[in-house]
């Protein structure tokens, strides 16, 4: 009978994913747990992400990545910037294209890596749970207990059978849920939604959209969403703001804009759809009428961000064996080389080795 895992990584977005992979490669076999196919939802935020991969370093670890695990949906891109200061902004979109060519940019294609990763972890040895974890509680003969939702959990090929398993380490990469799992987290951890349209099949018929058809990405000059994020909490204020963009989605589809909605708790009652999708549409209409009225599905998820410095990776004080890795902006960028270094610390701390890590 195989070792139980020693590592449970409790959510398989972009974050858990690649930290599994990472601790697969140094001789683990983590346990990855999800709600069920969590991966495959349309409602899910890597799969409606544009996939935007800023400079060489990222982008060489992608490659590295697609050597080691197969295609994972890297392609080498363009992006193209438009809300440019005057004289810029009014040049026509295939010459603001050549302005950025000189910029280190790629993509990743959710599409394909959301299809790639189930292979390409059990080819790596990481064993999968799809069930919700309720609650999770130190063991008082040492790891952690994780409570998991359903009847049964059948996982006698791992040596664990039971809606309890034990393990020694434990990492929250699950995201809005990470809260609910352990609320002590740091307040600087906080909730948004993000909400995009997601066409199916690029209908052409304007520059922005012939952008997108070469696989480029488009986006504003200046993000408003980094903006709104870095703003305080008030008691009773929402914010909201639209970053008018496009990005390939798929081998034929589009994705359309994001509107981010900060509110001042961090509920996770979902806001309502058609007042987010009218005004999404209004900010597209400000860069193209035609793309305010294409038709496509609107789709809105919890994401996480962090309000002050980056995002959290590292232990979680005063909890030995508890770990949290959540909270990124430009997560296809940051999480490659992020989790390598976690998967590193966490190797060293099975061993015994004291981490000098802090919650960063």
């Amino acid at each position: 009978m195989a070792r139980p895992p020693r590592i449970a990584v409790v959510g398989a977005g972009l974050a858990g994913s690649l930290l599994a992979l990472a601790l697969a490669r140094r001789g683990e076999h983590p346990l990855l747990i999800d709600r069920g196919a969590c991966m495959g939802s349309i409602n899910n935020a890597t799969l409606l992400s544009y996939g935007g991969v800023a400079g060489w370093g990222p982008s060489r670890h992608w490659r590295r990545l697609q050597h080691l695990h197969g295609d994972l949906g890297w392609r080498p891109s363009r992006l193209v910037c438009h809300s440019q200061p005057w004289p810029l902004g009014s040049l026509p979109v295939s010459v603001l294209a050549l302005l950025s060519s000189p910029l280190p940019f790629g993509r990743v294609d959710p599409q394909a890596l959301v299809a790639a990763l189930p292979s390409a972890l059990a080819e790596a040895g990481v064993k999968c749970c799809t069930h919700a974890v309720e609650a999770l509680a130190v063991d008082r003969a040492g790891g952690w207990r994780l409570r998991l939702a359903g009847p049964s959990v059948g996982l006698s090929e791992s040596g664990l059978v039971g809606p309890e398993l034990h393990v020694d380490q434990v990492v929250l990469a699950a995201g809005a849920h990470c809260g609910s799992l352990w609320p002590t987290l740091p307040e600087r951890l906080r909730i948004s939604w993000a909400g995009v349209l997601a066409v199916r099949c690029n209908p052409h018929g304007n520059p922005w959209l012939e952008q997108v058809s070469r696989g480029h990405v488009v986006m504003p000059a200046h993000m408003a969403r980094p903006h709104l994020e870095q703003q305080p909490p008030e008691s009773g204020a929402d914010g909201w703001v639209v970053d008018p963009g496009l990005a390939p989605w798929g081998k034929e589809g589009v994705l359309l804009g994001q509107i981010s909605l900060v509110r001042s708790t961090s509920s996770l009652e979902p806001p309502d759809p058609e007042l987010m999708e009218a005004r999404l549409r209004q900010g597209l209409g400000r860069l193209d009428p035609i793309l305010q009225r294409l038709e496509g599905c609107f789709h809105q998820v919890p994401v996480t961000f962090c309000s002050e410095t980056g995002p959290l990776v590292g232990p979680v004080d005063g909890e030995l064996g508890l770990w949290v890795f959540t909270g990124f902006s430009a997560a296809f960028s940051l999480v490659p080389h992020a989790a390598e270094s976690l998967a590193e610390t966490l190797i060293k701390s099975l061993l015994g080795v004291p981490s000098r890590t802090k919650l960063g």
